[in-house]
């Protein structure tokens, strides 16, 4: 499924170049503007998300070291 969509993506981008280039910023600078300014919700439930696995994981392995004593 995934493979399937990045060939739709892919092909999709090869067709019908354009004739305007478009501007990309891509100094790290810019970079933390917009994580922080456009794409701010998302940046922050990736933060709570990752927390959660590593939250998960340390008790996962608390119990495996319980259950080998």
């Amino acid at each position: 499924l995934l493979l399937g969509t990045m060939g739709i993506l892919v092909f999709q981008g090869l067709g019908g170049g354009g004739d305007t280039a478009v501007s990309i910023n891509s100094s790290p600078a810019a970079l933390g503007i917009r994580l922080f300014e456009v794409y701010t919700l998302p940046f922050e439930l990736t933060g709570v998300l990752l927390l959660a696995a590593m939250i998960g994981v340390a008790i996962f392995s608390f119990k495996k070291k319980k259950k080998e004593e």
